[in-house]
C-alpha cells in the first residue's frame, strides 16, 4: 500500500505546500492551484510507462497527497456528517483490506477492486458492496485519478455477485418491525395525557412518525414552528430538510386535527417556544425538557419506539422484534397498503424516489390484509 495520508490526517500533520507547474497559457491563470495539480497530474498519467521514472513517480505521490489533503479538509462543509461518516467507513474498510494484502488502494486498478468485491459476495449485502466502490470512486475522483470502478470488470463483477446472492437468497432484507395504527391508538389513550413528561413526548414522536412517515433524522429536527394552522384553520407540519429533499425548500404534510390537539397539549406542558426542537430530552429527575442546540440522536429516537414496545408487549399482541426508529414508517406505508391505497399514493406520502420501498414494505402485511385474500373472501362470501 502505498504511504498516503490516512483519513483521519489532521491538517496539522502535512504542509499544504506543494510546487505547481508555472502557468504556461491564459486558460492556466482561471484554475485554482488543485485544478492545475490535477491536469499536470492527468498529462503525467498519459504518458509512456518507459517515461515515468523515479522523479515522475514521486511527483504523483506528492500531487496525490497534496490533493486529498485539500478534498479531506475542505470538502466536509458540502457534505452531511452521514454522508462522511459513510464514505470515511467505506474507504477505511478498501484500504483495511488492501494494506492485508499488500495492495496499493490509491490509485487502485479495476482487478483490484473487482478481487474486493468478489471476496465480500457470501457475507456483505449487494448494496454495502456498492457503497464499497462509491468511497473508492469517491477518493479517487477527488485527487484526480481516473476511476477504476467505471472499468467494465468491475460493473460485470458487481453484477455477477447480485446474481449469485439473490440466487442463494442472502439478500432478504432485515426490515424494521412495524408499528402499526391499532399500537399507536393503544398508546394514544395510554400515555395522551400522562403527568410523565417523557411518555407524553413519546408518544407525539411516535404519532408523528407513523402520520407524516417520518425519517428518525426528519422527526429529529421538527422545531415548533414548524407545526402551523394554514389560513383555512387546517393543521400542517413544514419537513425542511429530508433524504430525498435538500433543496431548501419544505415538503408540507397536512396532520389530523386529533394530532395538532394531542401535540399543542405537549408544548404547552413542556413550556417550548418556536425557537426550540420540538423533541428534547427530558430531565428524570425534573420532568422539564433540556434545552438543546442539536436534535437528538437516531439511538435517542429508537429507545422512543423500544419503551413503546416495551409497554405495550402487557396490553395488547406486538411483533417480536422490538420495535426501532424506523418501525412508524413501516407500519404506516403497511396501513395504507392494507386499507387499498396505491403505491404511488404511499410512495409521495413518504417521499421515496421510487416505489421499490412501499413495494419491499408490504411484504410485511398479514395475508388477511392482501388484496387477493381479500377479493377470495369477498367472493366465498358472495
Amino acid at each position: 500500500m502505498t504511504d498516503l495520508v490516512p483519513f483521519r490526517q489532521s491538517s496539522s500533520t502535512l504542509s499544504a505546500e506543494i510546487k505547481v507547474t508555472p502557468v504556461a497559457s491564459l486558460q492556466d491563470t482561471l484554475l485554482d492551484k488543485p485544478e492545475r495539480l490535477k491536469r499536470e497530474l492527468s498529462q503525467i498519467l498519459t504518458q509512456p510507462l518507459d517515461q515515468l521514472n523515479d522523479d515522475k513517480h514521486a511527483r504523483i505521490r506528492e500531487i496525490v497527497q497534496f490533493l486529498l489533503h485539500e478534498y479531506l479538509h475542505s470538502d466536509r462543509e458540502r457534505r452531511s456528517d452521514n454522508t462522511w461518516i459513510a464514505l470515511e467507513s467505506n474507504w477505511s474498510q478498501f484500504e483495511y483490506w488492501c494494506k492485508k494484502r499488500e495492495y496499493i488502494a490509491l490509485p487502485a486498478t479495476p482487478t483490484v477492486i473487482a478481487e474486493y468485491i468478489e471476496s465480500g459476495k457470501k457475507r456483505v449485502k449487494h448494496k454495502t458492496l456498492t457503497m464499497y466502490c462509491w468511497a473508492v470512486s469517491t477518493i479517487h475522483v477527488a485527487v484526480g485519478l481516473p476511476d477504476p470502478t467505471a472499468a467494465e470488470i468491475v460493473k460485470r463483477k458487481l453484477e455477477a455477485v447480485k446474481k449469485y446472492r439473490v440466487k442463494a437468497r442472502l439478500e432478504l432484507r432485515n426490515q424494521a418491525s412495524p408499528f402499526r395504527l391499532r399500537h399507536l391508538k393503544a398508546l394514544q389513550e395510554a400515555w395522551g395525557l400522562s403527568t410523565n413528561l417523557q411518555e407524553r413526548r413519546d408518544v407525539c414522536a411516535l404519532t408523528l412518525a407513523f402520520e407524516g412517515l417520518l425519517r428518525e433524522s426528519e422527526l429529529s429536527r421538527l422545531l415548533v414552528s414548524d407545526l402551523y394552522l394554514n389560513d383555512d384553520g387546517v393543521p400542517l407540519m413544514s419537513v425542511a430538510y429530508t433524504k430525498t429533499n435538500k433543496s431548501g425548500e419544505p415538503i408540507i404534510k397536512e396532520i389530523c386535527d386529533s394530532t395538532w390537539k394531542l401535540l399543542q397539549d405537549y408544548i404547552e406542558v413542556a413550556g417550548l417556544s418556536d425557537g426550540h426542537f420540538l423533541f428534547t430530552g427530558i430531565h428524570h429527575k425534573t420532568n422539564r425538557p433540556y434545552s438543546q442546540s442539536k436534535p437528538l440522536t437516531g439511538k435517542t429516537i429508537d429507545k422512543m419506539f423500544q419503551r413503546a414496545h416495551a409497554f405495550l408487549k402487557h396490553q395488547m399482541p406486538v411483533p417480536n422484534k422490538i420495535w426501532s426508529g424506523h418501525s412508524g414508517r413501516v407500519g404506516a406505508a403497511q396501513e395504507m397498503l392494507a386499507r387499498g391505497f396505491t403505491i404511488a399514493q404511499i410512495q409521495q406520502a413518504g417521499n421515496w424516489k421510487s416505489p421499490l420501498m412501499p413495494l419491499l414494505y408490504g411484504r410485511g402485511i398479514s395475508s388477511n390484509e392482501q388484496a387477493m385474500a381479500t377479493m377470495m373472501a369477498q367472493i366465498d362470501q358472495g
